[in-house]
């Protein structure tokens, strides 16, 4: 037994002496975070252990790319240089940074002053992969911060601008497509909190006792988005395309999730991203999307703040500047000089929306205009009641509680107005926001709203898409998660089966039968992401909502 642990060792110690005779250290030294390394390119045979050996340090201070226990040929290893060999130059034009936290390609290129192309044609694995912390990059030389003082001619060869080439009060835009994933299909990623892990509390039986009372589940909360994406996958299924559909589970507002799953479910590997996320989810894949250049939806948020530097976003809800526009213009097509009061209460909840209408009305000369705070609400009778003109629009948004309360008492004071009734325009669409709303009051103030999510049972399109979901689901679909779901799908996929990856440059179709509410995609500013800026107005007409007209402002 002695004998053979002896022999076994023996043959260690020639396989570790046969493996450092055979490498050969690497004249090229590069520095990472102000350290200078040998990069030391693996070969057949070669362990971190043997490598290490060779260049007479421990094997824990090799620093490598990839996990150590799966090296493979062609993998990079940097090896701490000595003080005494530090002073031998480097051959090569690039430097090796490590990627740290919070750090995008984006803010690298601004760093280094360098594109993103530039970084990307450097580092090719980021093309299927996402950037993560602890990632090493090569970096043009160039553009280091410890040339920042020299001539920045460099940077705007060829005519191509990097983020060097503008001023510093502005950064360029500069944006990249990629290619599609497959020419055939279309591959699409949905994210949303599907509470799948809650599965298991889910009972029908009658003799449950403990369920009996329960009226929800939290894997029923966003299910009926689900539904309606697959509603809009078997139309496309019908007309012929194909989409693969990655669905990934994403149950908490925790952007730690997010970037697991973009590692475990090859998310970056997609032609699009619908996303139903949380706030904080929401902005990490955000930013992994921008770093891999792949495009996300956002279906709910209001916020034009998630596309701020961030072409790769598209809101879907409707852009407040265009649902200013689309309720001054239909004031001016519908009614013969009219006077808008816009009621507000100074609250921070309107501020945008106060701000956009005062800018788009000062803009126009048709519509005279009053900007009127609830806070003198008692002078509001008397203002309107020798007018039959009049447009009242409200924007008031203090509190659920405080709306409640106002919605009612603003109705009353415009009721009173026998002779002179105004017409009632709000942002929030009563019908859908109070269940016990009154019906005689808003046919009397001929109430108008705008709803891109509403479903409107008297148009053909919206009736057949509740008929077809009552079939497959066995239910009606209640608010708006089936219908933006479907909508998403279907304009998206269709824009990439039509033009390919160029329809990212102006993301817009024409007209389909399925779609139920047509987008209008822009972009707010250079830079920026894509927001939908259609909108649709209702009115009351016989106790319930019809379009106004059925085209986008």
């Amino acid at each position: 037994m002695k004998k053979n642990c002896v022999f076994l060792l023996m043959l260690v110690m020639v396989f570790l002496s046969f493996g450092q005779g055979n490498i050969v250290k690497s004249k090229v030294k590069q520095t990472l975070d102000g350290k200078k390394y040998y990069v030391h390119i693996v070969e057949h045979g070669q362990t971190v252990f043997s490598v290490s050996r060779a260049y007479g340090v421990k094997y824990y201070d090799a620093y490598i790319k990839k996990d150590m226990n799966k090296l493979k040929i062609g993998d990079t290893i940097w090896i701490p240089v000595t003080d005494a060999e530090a002073d031998v130059p480097s051959n090569s034009s690039y430097r090796y940074v490590e990627v740290k936290q919070g750090q995008t390609l984006y803010s690298l290129s601004k760093t280094f002053k360098v594109s993103i192309d530039d970084i990307e044609a450097l580092n090719p694995e980021l093309k299927n992969s996402t950037l993560k912390v602890g990632m090493i990059l090569k970096m043009p030389l160039e553009g280091t911060e410890d040339n920042k003082n020299s001539s920045s001619s460099s940077s705007q060869t060829n005519g191509d601008k990097s983020y060097s080439d503008v001023s510093k009060n502005k950064a360029p835009f500069n944006f990249s497509i990629r290619d599609r994933v497959d020419k055939n299909k279309v591959h699409v990623t949905l994210m949303m909190p599907l509470f799948l892990d809650n599965m298991g509390e889910i009972s029908t039986s009658k003799f449950d006792i403990e369920q009996r009372r329960r009226r929800t589940y939290k894997s029923f909360t966003f299910i009926q988005f689900y539904e309606g994406v697959m509603m809009g996958l078997d139309y496309l299924e019908s007309q012929g395309y194909s989409v693969v559909l990655n669905v990934v589970d994403v149950p908490e507002d925790n952007p730690a999730l997010v970037v697991k799953a973009f590692e475990e479910y090859d998310i970056a590997n997609s032609d699009f991203i619908i996303s139903m996320l949380f706030q904080h989810s929401f902005e990490k894949a955000a930013e992994l999307a921008k770093n891999n250049r792949v495009f996300i939806i956002n279906s709910l948020a209001d916020r034009s703040e998630i596309l701020k530097d961030n072409p790769y976003v598209v809101k879907y809800m409707p852009s407040i500047e265009g649902s200013v526009k689309a309720v001054i213009n239909s004031v001016k097509k519908n009614f013969k000089k009219p006077h808008l009061y816009l009621i507000h209460s100074n609250s921070k909840n309107e501020k945008v929306w106060f701000e956009e209408f005062k800018k788009q009305l000062s803009e126009q000369k048709e519509v005279e205009y009053t900007l009127f705070s609830w806070a003198a609400s008692n002078r509001l009778v008397q203002m309107l009641k020798n007018d039959n003109s009049n447009v009242v629009v409200s924007i008031y948004d203090e509190a659920p509680g405080k709306n409640k309360a106002f919605s009612n008492l603003l109705m009353n004071k415009l009721f009173s107005l026998k002779k002179t009734t105004p017409t009632l325009l709000t942002t929030d669409n009563y019908i859908k926001t109070y269940s016990d709303i009154d019906y005689n009051q808003l046919e009397r103030l001929e109430y108008h709203t705008f709803d891109n999510t509403y479903l409107d049972y008297s148009n053909p399109v919206h009736k057949d898409f509740i008929d077809k979901f009552k079939e497959k689901y066995k239910t009606e679909p209640i608010g708006e998660y089936a219908l933006i779901g479907n909508d998403i799908v279907i304009h998206f996929v269709l824009g990439l089966h039509r033009r390919g990856s160029e329809f990212w440059k102006n993301p817009n179709i024409s007209a389909n039968s399925n779609i139920l509410y047509p987008m209008l995609f822009k972009r707010p500013a250079d830079g920026d992401g894509f927001e939908n800026q259609a909108a649709y107005i209702y009115k009351m007409e016989d106790y319930k909502l019809v379009p106004v007209n059925r085209k986008q402002y």
